[in-house]
């Protein structure tokens, strides 16, 4: 059976804070972290989650309203893609993707529609619906 790693991710949240002390520019920033990696969304380095579980700490109307709030890069787009998709969003805490609007779920669909990994795209459409003629 599959254990979770454990992370004390308490001093990474508080030099995060530090450096951005901004809570949108905190989201943007870890997204962009989150966004980073080269590979699938399943199957990564562990480490990985260090990101995704400080943006765990924010409720969904906080990561739409940073997201919402520019033209995100593609690093940003990948790691909303991945976290409005992702296992760890839906299991910990009041996360439901509809509370994602639908004009940011098309982006993130459409961009993920991009990529050549169909586990990502799978994802997509399983969070965000199959867009039509798919």
């Amino acid at each position: 059976m599959w254990n979770e790693p454990v992370f004390d991710v308490l001093p990474l949240r508080e030099a995060v804070a530090r450096e951005y002390p901004n809570t949108k520019q905190r989201i943007l920033a870890l997204l962009s972290l989150y966004g980073s990696g080269a590979g699938p969304w399943t199957g990564f380095p562990s480490y990985e989650t260090a990101a995704e579980t400080l943006l765990l700490d924010f409720k969904t109307p906080e990561l739409v309203a940073a997201a919402q709030s520019g033209e995100l890069t593609g690093r940003q787009l990948e790691g909303a893609a991945r976290l409005f998709c992702g296992w760890a969003y839906s299991r910990y805490g009041p996360r439901d993707v509809d509370e994602v609007p639908p004009g940011l779920q098309k982006e993130l669909l459409d961009y993920t529609l991009k990529s050549n990994d169909d586990d990502k795209i799978g994802r997509a459409e399983e969070a965000f619906g199959k867009p039509p003629g798919r």
